[in-house]
């Protein structure tokens, strides 16, 4: 197959000032792309020594450029071939480019692909899919109808999206309470602890009246694709004008969301007998664990609490050394921490108030560098996280 241009009298590669005759694009041949391997990709079933595996090699011919006067194809460049991916017989109406290359192969991996069927896509978990791959490419300089152009031919192939904890690591409520701003993480949801079974996530806080939420994971902030409630009490993920949970009187609250089973439950927190600290203080060996200097001054940052809730606490803090590890204080003061019971939980993990022990948490496998820190001084929950 080939393209004949409308403009065989571009001059691609001028010459002598007066020679009309120079090298000029005549035909384009477009690329065809090799067929993909059968069957479905189901990107549940992986290896868990191996939780990215090689899915496939994607191949494709050379876009190949004649030029006036040569027999041979020549090269153009720059050149950018990029792999376009939407549902089956849209023709790629709502297609996403996956990968971009000025090579003739990209390797697919399995979390690339679906975190992009997810998230570019919003395709909904667990079901199976038709969708169609075609390559865009684009030669030469400049944004124009004639250096656009699209391989010779789409493959199709079937894949199965999935949740797994990976993609859906950290979540966060959205409602009226931020404005339903998707972006927005403001409102972080905790766990017991990292490990990869765990698919418990909790918030306990203030809750104004009035309010609707729902939850979303990471991967789809900025988008409409939430966990919300599908009318018969279980979570389903997806975009949906209704299914957000309503809590109507003003109070404290814990909500609690199981990946596992998709379920959900509110359940009312007595919040008598919390103490609203003046502050939380995040300490350990960079600051030399809140020691006063020689003019009796404190150096152990101090922690911003959010305008919504007092007892939910942020930071954002560069650490130089992680040795020893890191834990919680109120008021730049021993008598009120906060330790983990775990030391090896990051970055989920739970903290007792004035344990009989004094373990800290290790930041060992992480090391040093910029570290986002959330702590509810309500549960002891907290959440670690290197930038």
């Amino acid at each position: 197959m080939y393209w004949i241009l409308p403009f065989l009298l571009l001059p691609l590669v001028s010459s002598c000032e007066n020679d009309t005759d120079g090298p000029t694009l005549t035909e384009i041949t477009p690329s065809v792309i090799s067929n993909l391997p059968s069957g479905v990709f189901d990107l549940s079933s992986y290896d868990e020594e191996e939780d990215n595996p090689l899915l496939f090699t994607l191949r494709w011919s050379p876009t190949e450029f004649h030029m006036k006067g040569n027999d041979k194809p020549q090269g153009v460049a720059p050149i950018t071939y990029s792999i376009e991916i939407d549902r089956s017989g849209n023709k790629f109406a709502d297609a996403a480019t996956l990968a971009a290359t000025n090579a003739d192969t990209v390797d697919v991996f399995r979390k690339d692909l679906n975190e992009f069927l997810l998230s570019q896509l919003k395709l909904e978990a667990g079901d199976t899919y038709e969708l169609e791959l075609r390559l865009s490419v684009k030669f030469g300089e400049g944004n124009h109808e004639f250096n656009q152009l699209y391989s010779a031919n789409q493959v199709t192939f079937r894949a199965i999206p999935v949740l797994n904890e990976e993609e859906v690591f950290f979540i966060y409520l959205i409602g009226n309470m931020n404005g339903w701003n998707t972006s927005d993480t403001s409102f972080p949801m905790f766990r017991d602890d990292s490990k990869e079974s765990n698919r418990i996530y909790t918030y306990t806080g203030r809750i104004a009246e009035d309010t609707w939420f729902k939850f979303i994971p990471e991967f789809s902030l900025g988008t409409d694709d939430m966990y919300y409630d599908n009318g018969s009490g279980t979570l389903i993920h997806g975009d949906s004008e209704g299914g957000a949970l309503y809590i109507e009187k003003e109070g404290y609250y814990t909500l609690t969301i199981d990946l596992q089973d998709m379920s959900w439950k509110i359940e009312p927190y007595d919040v008598s007998k919390a103490i609203e600290w003046e502050m939380i203080n995040f300490v350990g060996a960079f600051c030399n664990w809140g020691d006063p200097d020689e003019h009796n001054e404190f150096h152990d940052p101090e922690m911003e609490p959010s305008a919504y809730d007092p007892h939910i606490w942020t930071l954002e803090i560069d650490l130089p050394t992680v040795e020893y590890g890191v834990k919680f204080r109120a008021d730049h003061s021993w008598d009120n921490r906060w330790c983990p019971r775990s030391s090896s939980e990051v970055p989920f993990g739970i903290c007792d108030h004035n344990p009989s022990g004094d373990p800290n948490i290790s930041l060992d496998e992480t090391g040093t560098g910029t570290y986002l820190v959330i702590f509810n001084d309500l549960t002891g929950h907290y959440i670690i996280s290197k930038k």
